[in-house]
């Protein structure tokens, strides 16, 4: 009888358990299906995706400004030279040349680095027109717009540069 009421007892705790883990599953199948046949407006929103980020915009202060334009200044200079290294020695090529230099853009250098460049180029255009080529003043006014320069070339680092 003992043995009896315990296969009794294991066949309905089987049975009572087999029941339990059936309603879970029909909950689970339930409660998936459900969210399937849900209205759009029913269904739970997913989490939107966070907003893009905007663009990072570098602000250059006046100094970065200043000193982006002198290396852009060097960099035509640079590039104007060595045109004029690989072409013969002649009047037309000076002229076109001096033509290159006048054509490098100086509206971001600084004020006194503008005028200095501004200043050179003007002597050399005179130095070139033999009725001035020997003006003093001319002379004097090239050295020191090149020794301007060249404190810039040399706070640039641009040593191989020097008028």
């Amino acid at each position: 009888m003992i043995l009896s009421v315990a296969v009794t007892a294991t066949v309905m705790y089987r049975i009572e358990r087999h029941k339990q883990k059936a309603a879970a599953e029909q909950a689970r199948r339930s409660s998936s299906s459900k969210a399937k046949h849900m209205p759009a407006e029913e269904v739970p929103d997913e989490p939107a995706p966070p907003p893009p980020k905007p663009p990072k915009v570098t602000v250059l202060g006046p100094a970065a400004k200043e000193h982006l334009a002198e290396k852009s200044f060097i960099s035509s200079l640079r590039a104007a030279f060595l045109w004029r290294s690989s072409q013969p020695k002649s009047p037309e090529t000076d002229r076109v040349f001096l033509e290159k230099l006048s054509a490098i853009t100086v509206d971001d250098l600084p004020p006194e680095r503008k005028s200095a460049w501004l200043s050179l180029l003007d002597a050399w255009k005179a130095l070139g027109n033999p009725a001035k080529a020997e003006d003093p003043q001319i002379k004097e006014q090239g050295r020191r717009a090149a020794e301007s320069l060249n404190l810039m070339f040399k706070a640039h680092g641009d040593l191989d540069l020097v008028f």
